[in-house]
């Protein structure tokens, strides 16, 4: 049963549209953008546009490639794209257009499927610059949208009467954005085949609908594919941590609310208000439409049902791949707005309640993104001594109550601005991300070698594990995280490891470091500079100390 939902109108599309350029405008308010992941990803099209630069450092520690693969467009959009601007600004308007695509393709999506549910996409404004984005998931968000937008296209039944076998300019559209999606993120194009599947499940063998699948999903499998067989097994260049683990249901549960947090959990009280209305009416209009039956409103409940059990039953971890069972969440999470079914008298007032509260996420987010950007800042300035080529150790001493580190990775503005080198790079740098077929950097074989290794792994950049544990046992940061170790022992640890490998670098940066971190290994270190929150610390060789 379907009830009578407020009409889309040219009002809404101004609305929508107005609102969605003030979510763009966001990257362009601050200096930096901050996000956990984004610098690092600079940081690779930074050394693949350098590698070859006569006096470059990077030959010594790293292998490249260059061809065209999945999961490298970022990377070779950033390097083009850096011929003519700096990869900051190439990043912003990357993020920007991410920013736009989601909700535009969400848009797409529900006036195809459901057109009596289009207003609902307006309360899907409130979700846009979240967990993903402060993440640095640039790459997934991007190909993300690419798949719903392909979704969209290619996926809804024509009208009565149609031969359904006919293949229109929808489908050869929605056939590029599967390869282009394929491009950017390969998992974000699996997870989109998966959707595609989902929906044409009661008719999935019928030839008419089969074809269709093939047209819309094939040159991106076939690109997939042989690009996973040409392109062969990465040297090991570390020691790869290939466990496959689940999550309790506590933190499946907790997750669902986590996953909604970017910058600070005070975002969660406008979303929360859009879920209020989101959650009720999706599980009504799911009751109303069965997920076995045949109807677009149907379908698309049994996909929100499918993702949501997938995210509570698949593995969080795989084989090493972080965040393996978040993106079924994500996924659904998008699309939630289309599986609600909202009286006309409550969508009616969606036209200011959507924009409303998008507007209220962004005025919370915007002192937070502007202190870690700050900070970033600070990062550039005390960087400015340290000679191009050196080798660097980062510690990030910032600790998020919940949601991401968005200034974990920040120490590679330095990559980008003085060519430091760290095996925290992405290139297998963390010993969890070794030996992934399309990785564009690999450490040489050795590098990272404990022992003799130049750059030898020296242990996690981001110590927010060590600083809630030696915060007091009241304090917020450790309401949420239940670490096993006590403060004394992840010091140790940390300090032992640093010990082994820390005369065969240079500097040491620390971001916001208590005492205790400074005085950690204090006998190795001459302060160089310090500037706001970032300090940089030379390494004094042994026969010195």
């Amino acid at each position: 049963m379907h009830t009578d939902g407020a009409k889309w109108s040219r009002r809404h599309t101004r609305v929508f549209a107005a609102t969605v350029v003030l979510v763009a405008l966001l990257p362009w308010t601050v200096a930096h953008w901050p996000s956990q992941d984004g610098q690092n990803h600079l940081a690779v099209a930074h050394v693949m546009m350098h590698y070859g630069d006569a006096g470059s450092p990077f030959p010594e520690y790293l292998s490249i490639q260059t061809q065209i693969r999945p999961s490298t467009a970022l990377y070779q959009v950033l390097c083009l794209a850096g011929r003519f601007v700096s990869l900051q600004i190439a990043e912003k308007a990357l993020v920007s257009m991410a920013m736009a695509l989601l909700p535009f393709s969400l848009l797409l999506f529900v006036r195809r499927a459901c057109p009596g549910r289009a207003v609902n996409a307006l309360l899907g404004l409130p979700f846009v610059v979240g967990w993903a984005f402060a993440m640095g998931f640039l790459s997934f968000q991007i190909a993300f949208g690419l798949g719903v937008a392909a979704l969209a296209l290619g996926w809804p039944p024509p009208p009565g009467g149609v031969d359904a076998s006919r293949i229109s300019w929808r489908h050869v559209v929605a056939s590029f954005l599967c390869f282009l999606c394929v491009w950017f993120h390969p998992v974000a194009a699996l997870i989109t085949g998966l959707a595609m599947v989902v929906l044409e499940w009661r008719d999935l063998l019928r030839p008419a609908h089969l074809l269709r699948i093939l047209v819309m999903v094939g040159p991106a499998a076939l690109f997939l594919v042989g690009g996973y067989l040409a392109a062969g097994a990465q040297p090991e260049s570390s020691v790869a941590q290939t466990d496959t683990h689940f999550a309790d249901w506590m933190t499946v549960i907790g997750g669902m609310f986590e996953y909604d947090i970017a910058y600070t959990p005070f975002e969660l009280a406008p979303r929360l208000v859009a879920l209020s209305l989101l959650v009720p009416f999706a599980y009504r209009a799911i009751r109303a439409d069965p997920p076995q039956g045949a109807s677009p409103e149907a379908a698309i409940g049994r996909l929100l049902l499918v993702f949501l059990l997938l995210y509570g039953v698949f593995p969080v971890s795989l084989h090493g791949w972080g965040y393996a069972s978040t993106r079924f969440l994500l996924f659904a999470w998008l699309l939630l707005p289309a599986a609600a079914e909202i009286p006309a008298r409550i969508g009616r007032r969606l036209l200011v309640l959507g924009p409303a509260l998008t507007i209220a996420v962004l005025a919370i987010q915007w002192p937070f993104i502007h202190r870690a950007s700050s900070q970033m800042q600070d990062i550039v300035e005390a960087g400015a001594s340290i000679p191009h080529g050196s080798k660097l150790i980062p510690m990030d001493f910032t600790v998020s109550v919940l949601g991401p580190q968005p200034v974990g990775h920040a120490w590679a503005e330095l990559v980008v601005e003085r060519d430091v080198v760290a095996s925290q790079l992405f290139a297998a740098g963390k010993p969890r991300m070794g030996g992934e077929r399309f990785r564009t950097l690999t450490f040489h074989p050795g590098v990272l070698d404990i022992t003799t290794g130049k750059l030898p792994w020296s242990t996690n950049e981001t110590w927010h594990d060590v600083g809630r544990q030696c915060e007091s046992p009241d304090s917020p940061t450790r309401w949420f995280v239940r670490i096993p170790k006590d403060c004394t022992e992840l010091l140790a640890d940390r300090k032992a490891t640093l010990e082994t490998v820390i005369d065969r670098y240079d500097f040491v940066l620390m971001l916001e470091p208590p005492p205790y971190g400074r005085d950690l290994v204090a006998s190795h270190l001459r302060l160089v500079r310090h500037v706001g929150s970032a300090w940089v610390y030379a390494v004094r060789p042994r026969d010195v100390i």
